[in-house]
């Protein structure tokens, strides 16, 4: 039987021309076999990087975030509501908005966090660097999308962990405070990399920055000679983990008191967290590029990374399934390692790993969905794919992808990032570099840089109930 999503009275649903308030008692739909909706947002948003999407406050309203390669600005466009009307350059029903930080490091922007405050406002929050400090910005909105307040910090002095950073921090955003994971190196001869994690525990302590706070920044390792990359932090239900790269491994570290045969190893005193290789092959090449996600808890974990092991790139995905899987060993039963993880590709034919890009998140049933852009065997352009396990619609093992957008004489789904709301709808942000309808000589290709939108809306079914 296909999984299916339950609706409550008095949930807001999103439709494209905006907001509509919905009665939907017993409301019983398949969700993930809803059509997309695509839309351009703006038509001419060149040299996008680090993009990621939210859904943010009561309603769940998507939210796109990004930066741009030398524009030090915050930007980010959201639908708009009746309240905050648009005034995107393509799309009147999207509002598009930013914040300058003359100080802000090229490519430093993490992702967006995004965490409810109350039934009336809930906040954004960014961090990046300015060169000397990674910096943390958080602004309350209100439900209808008008903002309420901005506030900004120093979180974290870089010169305390090496004085670089490497990449982009990846947050979160839990009881209104940053949970942030970040990887610094120092300019030595021989390079020392620290992943460092910072948390809100609340007095005063100078361990993330000269000025006392309430963070609390924790080395969770350090590593002389073999960088460590960019990580990806996932936080739900109380727990923490962070997947990184370490030389030619895909790392995973969560918090963990020892037990027998899994001890801790890593982390603050060197036994308060837990580091494991998920993946560290002996032929071929492991890629910086990852996406870490958690469901209900961490108990419900999945990663994407990319591997080349000859001459061919593949995305790959390990999902945590406790044993018997086939890679992540962690820990040992008697004298018999344990396998927490299962490892195999989501796309074992990437034509060019360096236009290629992928997120990850868990649907309302704890389902990992995955979006990614590729241009498939025979393919002449890159395409916008989504992929989930069959066992989400009912259908057994192994996983299914589908094309979200794309034509054989278009590139696009660069920079993708993918969030879905409670009910199990997905909402997907990313780029259409070049744009072309047909095949015909006669087709005109945009070339502008197009900053797109995928969802999966609602008709306005309102107020009778489907059975």
């Amino acid at each position: 039987m296909k999984v299916r999503a339950i609706f409550m009275i008095g949930m807001v649903f999103v439709v494209f021309c905006g907001l509509v308030q919905v009665d939907a008692a017993a409301l019983d739909v398949n969700v993930i076999d809803f059509p997309y909706t695509k839309a351009t947002i703006d038509g001419d948003e060149t040299d996008v990087i680090n993009l990621s999407t939210a859904l943010v406050g009561a309603a769940e309203i998507p939210l796109i975030s990004f930066e741009q390669t030398g524009v030090p600005q915050i930007q980010w466009a959201h639908l708009a509501t009746q309240d905050v009307p648009g005034n995107c350059p393509s799309n009147a029903g999207w509002k598009c908005d930013f914040w300058g930080v003359t100080t802000m490091v090229n490519g430093s922007l993490s992702n967006v966090g995004t965490d409810r405050f109350g039934p009336d406002t809930f906040g954004l929050a960014w961090a990046f660097s300015d060169g000397t400090y990674i910096q943390g910005w958080l602004m309350e909105y209100f439900n209808n999308m008008s903002r309420n307040d901005i506030n900004w910090e120093y979180l974290i002095e870089e010169s305390k962990f090496g004085g670089t950073m490497i990449g982009a921090p990846s947050i979160e955003l839990v009881g209104g405070h940053f949970r942030l994971a970040a990887v610094f190196r120092d300019n030595g001869d021989i390079r020392t990399y620290q992943l460092v994690y910072l948390h809100y525990v609340g007095g005063s302590n100078t361990s993330c920055y000269h000025v006392a706070s309430g963070y609390q920044c924790d080395v969770i390792e350090v590593s002389v000679a073999t960088p460590l990359g960019q990580p990806s932090l996932a936080y739900a239900g109380g727990d923490t983990g962070i997947a990184y790269t370490k030389g030619n491994a895909v790392r995973y570290a969560y918090p963990w008191g020892s037990i027998p045969g899994r001890a801790s190893n890593c982390g603050p005193g060197g036994d308060t967290w837990r580091c494991i290789d998920i993946d560290a092959p002996s032929v071929g090449t492991i890629g910086t590029k990852l996406a870490l996600a958690y469901g209900s808890d961490r108990t419900h974990a999945a990663l994407l990374y990319n591997h080349k092991p000859t001459t061919k790139d593949m995305i790959m995905r390990a999902t945590y399934v406790g044993s018997g899987g086939n890679c992540g060993k962690d820990g040992y039963l008697g004298t018999d390692p344990v396998y927490r993880w299962d490892c195999s590709d989501l796309d074992a034919f990437i034509d060019n790993i360096n236009n290629t890009t992928f997120a990850l998140t868990f649907d309302p049933n704890n389902y990992p969905v995955a979006s990614w852009n590729n241009k498939f065997t025979g393919d002449e352009a890159q395409r916008l794919y989504v992929g989930y396990p069959n066992a989400r619609v009912g259908a057994g093992g192994g996983w299914q992808k589908h094309i979200v957008d794309g034509n054989d004489w278009s590139t696009t789904g660069i920079w993708n990032n993918i969030s879905i709301n409670s009910a199990g709808l997905t909402f997907i942000g990313y780029m259409q570099p070049t744009y072309r309808a047909c095949g015909d000589p006669g087709c005109a290709i945009d070339l502008s840089d197009n900053l797109r939108m995928a969802a999966q809306w609602f008709r306005t079914y309102a107020p009778i109930v489907l059975r």
